[in-house]
């Protein structure tokens, strides 16, 4: 059985803004798609899927680090085999039965084909290999996208920080360090090797691979929780505090306006701010944003269904109804999404749950 029983005022919601703001973004992407939009590079909605997905890296990276360091000093040790158990039961369910449907299911469905998309490519075993070992990213680099599975390409970087961090946590006795070095080194990959002409095609597939990883952004959220677990009087006084919040949220703010943007590190830049945001969310008392309401709850708690399931209701209906009133459509494709992803956490996910509570 877990000893994990923390729980973090906030986070539940600011997980339904990510999604909301990934959804916000393929819905303005979708437009483009079907030719009912023009690109405009400098459109706020150009960016928000990008920082949406860092905003649950940044999230997970802090969680699931205060939950082992919990752990570890709770009962001496962390038991890897629990660790990888409930990430195994709460991750694999949804994430193999989209696999499933869009290699087998969607690519014959009619009204989901995007225009100008091969719905099932050339390399569909390799493809579906990788897809099953859990490593998306490198699937889609090496041999194409598959039409509405791209979404989980996050969802194998999160799997690759579950594998790697619990190990840190167990047997790196400079943990802190382990950590910085880790972020410093998946910052500097990408710029050094991913625009090299002289990598062949193989060590191109795999350093774009390596880069789209973006480990760094969950490792910020892992430094942060363990500042905190080490240095609670000290971060309560510097950060948990109204000058740092509204610097922080500020920041915040001015990237997803794209007022304040860095051609390099830019993911990076944003991730740092988002983890002062996420201390003051969770720890702060008085905390000035407020995510905490029983409806942001209860969608935060689907929100990873909501984040798997939007692509289809989005397409759907944008094919469906291309026509239709933005602000009608966009609540069409967002309370359908909700919809389904409240069924499949009480019907498909809630046994799961279950199951990863025994561990």
């Amino acid at each position: 059985m877990s000893s994990n029983k923390l729980f973090f005022p906030n986070l539940n919601g600011l997980r339904f803004v990510a999604a909301l703001l990934v959804i916000i973004s393929h819905f303005y992407d979708s437009r483009i798609k079907f030719n009912l939009s023009h690109v405009d590079n400098d459109s706020i909605f150009y960016g928000l899927g990008e920082l949406g997905v860092t905003i649950f890296f940044v999230l997970s990276g802090f969680l699931i680090t205060t939950l082992l360091l919990h752990e570890k000093k709770q009962n001496g040790d962390i038991s890897l085999k629990n660790f990888y158990a409930r990430r195994i039961f709460r991750i694999w369910p949804l994430y193999f039965l989209i696999v499933i449907l869009c290699f087998f299911v969607i690519p014959h469905i009619s009204i989901l084909k995007i225009p100008g998309v091969d719905m099932i490519q050339n390399h569909f075993g390799q493809s579906f290999f990788f897809f099953c070992l859990i490593l998306p990213a490198f699937a889609m680099h090496a041999f194409g996208n598959i039409p509405f599975a791209t979404i989980t390409w996050s969802i194998g970087v999160e799997e690759i920080f579950y594998l790697i961090s619990p190990l840190f946590i167990k047997y790196s006795k400079h943990l802190l360090t382990t950590f910085i070095l880790f972020a410093i080194a998946f910052i500097f990959l990408g710029n050094n090797f991913v625009t090299n002409p002289n990598n062949n095609k193989y060590i191109g597939v795999l350093i774009l691979f390596l880069v789209d990883l973006r480990l760094t952004t969950l490792a910020i959220g892992a430094i942060g929780a363990i500042l905190y677990f080490r240095y609670p009087e000290k971060i309560t006084r510097l950060i948990l505090n109204k000058p740092l919040q509204i610097l922080s949220f500020g920041v915040v703010i001015l990237i997803f306006l794209r007022i304040i943007e860095s051609p390099y590190f830019n993911n990076e830049i944003f991730a740092l701010f988002m983890c002062l945001a996420i201390l003051n969310l969770a720890l702060n008392k008085e905390s000035l944003l407020r995510l905490s309401h029983p409806i942001l709850e209860y969608l935060g708690k689907i929100s990873y269904g909501i984040y798997m399931y939007h692509l289809l209701p989005i397409f759907f209906f944008t094919r469906l109804f291309p026509m239709a009133n933005l602000y009608l459509l966009f609540s069409l494709c967002l309370l359908t999404t909700i919809a389904i992803a409240s069924l499949s956490y009480h019907t498909l996910e809630k046994y799961f749950l279950r199951l990863k509570s025994r561990f």
